[in-house]
Protein backbone atom coordinates (compact mmCIF):
# COMPACT_ATOMS: atom_id res chain seq x y z
CA UNK A 1 0.00 0.00 0.00
CA UNK A 2 1.37 3.35 -1.36
CA UNK A 3 0.07 6.65 0.72
CA UNK A 4 1.41 10.30 0.10
CA UNK A 5 1.46 13.23 1.15
CA UNK A 6 -0.07 16.04 -0.69
CA UNK A 7 -1.45 19.84 0.20
CA UNK A 8 -3.99 21.10 -2.12
CA UNK A 9 -2.32 24.82 -1.91
CA UNK A 10 0.44 26.50 -0.47
CA UNK A 11 0.32 30.56 0.76
CA UNK A 12 4.24 31.16 0.39
CA UNK A 13 4.87 34.88 1.51
CA UNK A 14 7.60 36.28 -0.56
CA UNK A 15 9.46 38.96 1.14
CA UNK A 16 10.56 41.85 -0.96
CA UNK A 17 13.56 41.77 -2.75
CA UNK A 18 16.27 44.39 -2.22
CA UNK A 19 18.21 45.74 -5.89
CA UNK A 20 20.07 45.99 -7.54
CA UNK A 21 22.71 44.36 -5.04
CA UNK A 22 25.59 45.19 -5.37
CA UNK A 23 25.28 48.67 -6.11
CA UNK A 24 26.94 51.68 -5.62
CA UNK A 25 24.02 54.27 -5.52
CA UNK A 26 20.66 53.42 -5.02
CA UNK A 27 18.55 50.73 -3.57
CA UNK A 28 15.12 49.79 -4.13
CA UNK A 29 12.40 47.39 -2.73
CA UNK A 30 10.37 45.62 -5.12
CA UNK A 31 7.33 46.83 -3.16
CA UNK A 32 5.30 49.73 -2.73
CA UNK A 33 5.20 49.79 0.99
CA UNK A 34 6.49 52.26 3.27
CA UNK A 35 9.29 50.70 5.24
CA UNK A 36 11.80 51.80 8.61
CA UNK A 37 15.00 50.91 6.76
CA UNK A 38 17.89 50.73 8.91
CA UNK A 39 21.80 50.36 7.56
CA UNK A 40 24.04 49.08 9.69
CA UNK A 41 27.99 48.45 9.01
CA UNK A 42 29.35 45.08 10.18
CA UNK A 43 30.32 46.20 13.25
CA UNK A 44 26.23 46.84 13.98
CA UNK A 45 26.62 50.46 14.29
CA UNK A 46 23.66 52.28 12.03
CA UNK A 47 25.02 54.17 9.47
CA UNK A 48 21.55 55.29 7.89
CA UNK A 49 17.91 55.56 8.78
CA UNK A 50 15.03 56.13 6.09
CA UNK A 51 11.47 55.87 5.46
CA UNK A 52 9.92 54.48 2.44
CA UNK A 53 11.17 51.88 -0.18
CA UNK A 54 14.22 53.36 -1.47
CA UNK A 55 17.49 54.75 -0.03
CA UNK A 56 20.64 56.36 -1.51
CA UNK A 57 23.75 54.15 -0.79
CA UNK A 58 26.23 56.77 -2.61
CA UNK A 59 26.56 58.60 0.38
CA UNK A 60 28.29 55.76 2.27
CA UNK A 61 31.84 54.48 1.72
CA UNK A 62 32.33 50.89 -0.21
CA UNK A 63 31.57 48.52 2.63
CA UNK A 64 29.42 45.69 3.35
CA UNK A 65 26.45 46.40 5.07
CA UNK A 66 23.19 44.57 6.63
CA UNK A 67 19.68 46.22 5.43
CA UNK A 68 16.76 45.94 8.12
CA UNK A 69 13.91 47.05 6.44
CA UNK A 70 10.40 46.91 8.92
CA UNK A 71 7.04 46.90 6.89
CA UNK A 72 5.13 48.86 9.41
CA UNK A 73 1.61 47.52 8.15
CA UNK A 74 2.89 43.99 8.81
CA UNK A 75 5.09 44.19 11.43
CA UNK A 76 7.29 42.50 9.77
CA UNK A 77 11.37 42.70 9.35
CA UNK A 78 13.60 41.55 6.52
CA UNK A 79 16.96 41.64 6.65
CA UNK A 80 19.39 42.15 3.77
CA UNK A 81 23.68 42.16 3.10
Amino acid sequence: MVTSLSVASVDLKTAPTLFPNPTNSQLSLNSDQNYKIEVFDLSGIKVMEVTGNTLDMSVLSNATYLVKAFDKQTKETNTYK
